[in-house]
């Protein structure tokens, strides 16, 4: 087959459509794509598609790769304010904001353990075991309170693991104090913390 029928256009890029053995110019195609769907990406997180919490993993998850980061002073795009991204001038109901709330700690918790698996230092894995993890623990308990869910929020008490977590923060209490005191008041005072969160009527 000549080489310029091996190949076709599609939406996605341009795609080999045999199966011969890689070559260098396969190899380079292959590239190409993977570069293309990397772009798209970005171009979608510059966008502002989505929802608000997805630029924060992808910018979590590009650091824990990255061999190499710089910072520049330059602006170097327009950020795009998409629909789904909000506002604090539209937060004017507690709906809404409890369900930003949500959905960053949502994000939070998956950043964590991103981080946690694919962190590119032990300094940084720390960091995600000790603070960010605990911290998600946290808010699950906040979010449980804030819906006056007190049988979802007696639930979180009694589980084991998010308590495991909670009791790690006091690693990283002269970094960040208030993460370990919060844990402290759910693990021993659990009901003063639900009177503390929960939604005020």
């Amino acid at each position: 087959m000549p080489k310029s029928d091996r190949y076709k256009i599609t939406d996605s890029g341009m795609k080999e459509v045999v199966d011969d053995e890689p070559n260098d110019e396969t190899q380079s195609i292959s590239t190409v794509e993977r570069m293309s769907e990397t772009i798209r990406d970005i171009v979608q997180l510059l966008k502002g598609d989505g929802e608000p919490s997805d630029k924060i993993n992808y910018k979590l998850k590009t650091f824990c790769h990255a061999k190499k980061v710089s910072f520049v002073d330059e602006c170097l795009y327009i950020y795009i304010h998409g629909e789904k991204m909000g506002s604090i001038r539209d937060n004017d109901t507690d709906e809404k904001k409890l369900r930003r709330y949500i959905h960053s700690s949502e994000a939070h918790e998956r950043a964590a353990e991103y981080m946690i698996l694919h962190a590119p230092s032990e300094r940084v894995k720390f960091f995600a075991e000790n603070l960010l993890m605990p911290e998600a623990v946290i808010r699950k308990f906040t979010i449980a309170a804030r819906m006056n869910d007190i049988e979802k929020y007696k639930s979180l008490c009694h589980d084991k693991n998010l308590r495991k977590i909670l009791r790690r923060s006091y690693k990283i209490f002269f970094r960040k104090p208030e993460i370990f005191l919060k844990a402290f008041t759910i693990l021993f005072l659990p009901d003063f913390y639900f009177y503390l969160r929960k939604e005020k009527k």
